[in-house]
């Protein structure tokens, strides 16, 4: 269902109004007041404290022929179709707007697609050609980088545009990182004799590390590690939560995806890639730093199939990882030869309870929720300790982002 037609948002309205009556001076001056107040539109809504009316704005030319709006929440809206993620055009204008009425409490990133093919795209490259037409927002100061990972082929650089209402702060403190003490970050080349192949893995030691104190470090391991250092989870935040003193000092390994075709075949429940982490990845970090080895002080993290992968790391290998951490875990999973989806859940509903503790996220617009949902019932019922959150948006590094604090703290309230 498309919601655009039934919120419109009071401005534009004004606007329309305007232009009427003043033509293409009410429109400068609608542009004018938006450089000073910034995009996308908040309006409030009157029966509802707790929602808004979000209004995004991209200012065309005479050679804008359509813009679509690239969102987890415009697909969540509107439906996977880029047809139906186009803006409306205010006619006589340079005007394309949409809105959407919201929660205030969401997270969500987005980019504008101008003069979109508005085709799905079939290939991989059909894929990377529509990325380099994607544009943040000019007028929205909050973003999140993707930088280009100059080893992987098919990849590419973006800048996305992120929404969070004044009233939502995300849970836990910014700081500006002059204020604060920084750990360091070493870029290793790890060879699997296991998986045949060679990646980076990064290493995170927390501010003033000390390889001779009494306590080993406890021990955390993100996959998808490009994206975890530079988006989700990056040092940054880490050196954050540590001098708010809301987490403990940990080491962390970020452990690189070697691209979308090797992906998606270490990463789905996979049983040599658990066994590079188990036999190999993991003594290498023992031999070289001071990190634990209680399983109940180390996590292993990831999101979509990350998520799916370190939640089947913890059914292999709960002797080394005790807590899963698992962002919008692709668990609707099944290998080729099952007919059912949710394989992984299956597995626990079948095996006696491991020593697990389990941190599970998902967002209210993302097509893997029930699963999410279903898995989390199937934790709860056989006696794992779950922290669950479900959060108003959907499969977006933006919304990982902004609650990984949150999932983390819980892991390592008790250390």
């Amino acid at each position: 269902m498309s919601h655009h037609k039934k919120w419109l948002s009071p401005r534009i309205q004004l606007l329309q109004e305007e232009f009427a009556r003043g033509g293409d001076s009410a429109v400068e001056a609608f542009w004018q007041e938006l450089h000073m107040r910034g995009t996308p539109l908040f309006e409030p809504v009157e029966d509802a404290p707790n929602e808004v009316l979000v209004t995004f704005v991209w200012q065309g030319d005479t050679n804008t022929s359509n813009v679509v709006l690239f969102s987890s929440l415009s697909t969540y809206m509107d439906g996977f179709s880029f047809e139906k993620q186009q803006m409306l055009h205010l006619d006589g204008t340079n005007v394309w707007y949409k809105t959407y009425r919201v929660p205030k409490s969401m997270y969500a990133s987005y980019q504008f697609s101008p003069n979109d093919p508005l085709r799905d795209p079939q290939e991989v490259a059909d894929w990377v050609e529509r990325f380099k037409n994607l544009r943040p927002d000019p007028l929205n100061p909050h973003q999140m980088i993707f930088p280009q990972d100059e080893e992987i082929l098919d990849s590419y650089s973006g800048v996305c545009s992120v929404i969070q209402h004044k009233d939502t702060e995300l849970p836990y403190l910014p700081f500006e990182r002059g204020n604060i003490q920084t750990g360091k970050v070493a870029c290793y080349r790890f060879r699997s004799q296991l998986l045949h192949n060679e990646r980076r893995i990064w290493i995170y030691t927390p501010p003033g590390y000390d390889s001779a104190r009494a306590q080993a470090y406890g021990l955390l391991l993100l996959l998808d590690g490009f994206s975890y250092i530079h988006t989700i989870s990056p040092p940054s935040l880490l050196d954050a939560l540590l001098a708010a003193q809301h987490t403990p000092p940990v080491v962390t390994i970020y452990v690189d995806t070697l691209g979308e075709t090797t992906r998606s075949k270490e990463l789905p429940c996979y049983s040599p890639f658990v066994d590079f982490l188990t036999t190999e990845l993991i003594p290498w970090m023992r031999e070289r730093f001071h990190v634990t080895h209680d399983p109940q002080r180390t996590i292993i993290s990831g999101s979509s199939y990350g998520g799916l992968a370190a939640t089947f790391a913890g059914l292999r290998a709960s002797n080394i990882f005790g807590n899963v951490l698992a962002q919008s875990g692709s668990f609707c999973w099944k290998p080729d030869d099952e007919e059912e989806d949710g394989w992984i859940i299956r597995q626990f509903e079948q095996v006696p309870r491991l020593p697990l503790r389990f941190s599970l996220q998902a967002g209210l617009w993302e097509p893997m929720l029930p699963a999410v949902r279903q898995m989390h019932t199937t934790l709860r019922t056989k006696g794992y300790p779950v922290s669950y959150h479900e959060y108003h948006g959907g499969h977006d590094d933006f919304a990982w982002h902004a609650l990984f604090p949150l999932a983390f703290q819980e892991l390592v309230q008790d250390w």
